[in-house]
This record gives C-alpha cells, sequence and structure tokens, in this order.
C-alpha cells in the first residue's frame, strides 16, 4: 500500500497531462478476489483487468464494440502491477499479453511484449501454485509445443514463458513490517521472551512455506488462536490488525 501511494505522489510530482488519472497510469491487479481486496486503490482482479469474463474460455475480442471499451479503459495505462504472481502461471501470463497486444493496438508500435506496458510481477514464488499451468519457474518449452494437441495451451504457455523471461530485476525484501520486535537498551526478561515468540513465529512461517514445519510448530502455533489469548492481548490485535503482537 505504502508503495502504491509513492508512485501516486510520484506520478502527481511529475506532471502527467491533466487529462490522465494516476489511477488509470498504473493499474493494479492479482489473480483472486480477496487479494485485489486487500490490495486496494482500485485493484482488481486480472481476469476483469483484460476483460475476460469467461475463465474455461479465452479467445481474441471480435466484437468492435467490446475491444472499443478495453482499449478506452486502458489506453492511458503505462505500468501494471501483478500481485501474488506466484499464481500467475505461464498460462495466464501469455494471455495477458494477448490482451494487452489488443488493448494497445497501434499504440504499440515496437510489438514490444504486454503491448508495450511496463510490469512490476510482485510475490513469492515459494506460495500458492498457479493451478493447471505450468509455473512461472519452470523454464521448459510446454510439452505439447510443435504438436497439434492443444495447440493454444501450449502457444500461451511458451508466450508466458518469453514475457517472465524479460523480466531483468529482482527486488528481494527483507524487512519484515507485519511482525513488531522490541528494540530498547534496557531489555527485561518479559521483553526478551517476547522477542523469542515473535522470532519463533516468523521461523514457523517460513518453515511452512517451505512444506518443513513438523507437529511440534503446529501445536506451539495453536496457542495463538485468538480464542485462546487474555484479554490484553485481543485487545492489541484489535488496535493493530496487520501487525503481530506477542505479548
Amino acid at each position: 500500500i505504502r508503495d502504491r501511494q509513492e508512485i501516486q505522489r510520484t506520478l502527481k510530482e511529475a506532471g502527467l497531462p491533466f487529462d490522465v488519472d494516476p489511477r488509470e497510469f498504473v493499474r493494479v491487479a492479482a489473480p483472486t478476489g480477496s487479494a485485489a481486496f486487500n490490495l486496494r486503490f482500485h485493484a482488481t482482479t486480472v481476469h476483469r483487468l483484460i476483460h475476460w469474463f469467461t475463465p474455461p474460455y479465452f479467445k481474441a475480442i471480435a466484437d468492435d464494440k467490446v475491444l472499443y471499451e478495453l482499449q478506452k479503459q486502458l489506453r492511458n495505462t503505462q505500468l501494471l502491477i501483478l500481485d501474488e504472481v506466484s499464481m500467475i502461471g505461464r498460462q495466464m501470463m501469455g494471455r495477458i499479453d494477448s490482451r494487452m497486444e489488443q488493448a494497445k493496438g497501434y499504440l504499440n508500435e515496437r510489438n514490444e511484449s504486454l503491448g508495450g506496458v511496463s510490469c512490476v510481477a510482485v510475490g513469492d514464488p515459494a506460495q500458492c501454485e498457479a493451478m493447471k499451468d505450468q509455473q512461472l519457474y519452470d523454464v521448459t518449452p510446454h510439452k505439447d509445443t510443435g504438436s497439434e494437441q492443444a495447440k493454444e495451451s501450449a502457444r500461451f504457455s511458451n508466450i508466458g514463458l518469453s514475457v517472465y523471461d524479460e523480466f531483468d530485476d529482482v527486488i528481494i525484501l527483507s524487512t519484515v513490517h507485519r511482525l513488531r520486535f522490541i528494540e530498547k537498551p534496557d531489555m527485561s526478561q518479559e521483553d526478551i521472551d517476547y522477542n523469542d515468540r515473535a522470532t519463533r513465529f516468523m521461523n514457523t512461517l517460513h518453515k511452512l512455506r517451505d512444506l518443513r514445519w513438523k507437529l511440534e510448530d503446529y501445536f506451539w502455533l495453536c496457542k495463538r488462536k485468538r480464542s485462546l489469548l487474555p484479554p490484553s492481548e485481543r485487545t492489541r490485535f484489535t488496535d493493530a490488525p496487520y501487525i503481530m503482537d506477542f505479548r
């Protein structure tokens, strides 16, 4: 959210044309509705962004009126931010590329990927995988490449592979913002115990992500259920819903 605010502030300072809304210049989308809702700032699902309203089927937009609406919506868009990228497989990225190519049309004179729009993909590749799709980190051609069987799936998967291959820069965020640690010179034993619990929670989440956690981790985590916490701790969770407090 802070990054989105910073982008909007920077765009305002850059002096966009008066008729270009920063919310149109930058489009934010996620694979699921819940992820899009948590992003806020007018974020939407990937399907709605590219006007793909029939998930089992995908084809180029042939209706001129529908195509006009897509082009009108994305005319001023120059940056896509895709959240939860682990769930955006290669076929999905290939379909995004196809739709963005139609959306930009003659504006994409150099025939660049994603219609010439820049893209920032956010997420952890080790989290939820894309369903019924090749994963973004799979660099092998689709198994049906060169055959007549499922040629559309193969084509979009290989296009998606090509798009992902164009991402040159990777930024790894190491600061934990949703976990509060106590930092002061005169640490009491209670403070030290608190930091130990917070550290164990963070390590448990890492083990869960990597499928390395054990029953002892599960039972320890169960102790942090809200129903088992004293009233004083429940209040802290209510006051700061996005920050884990272990006191």
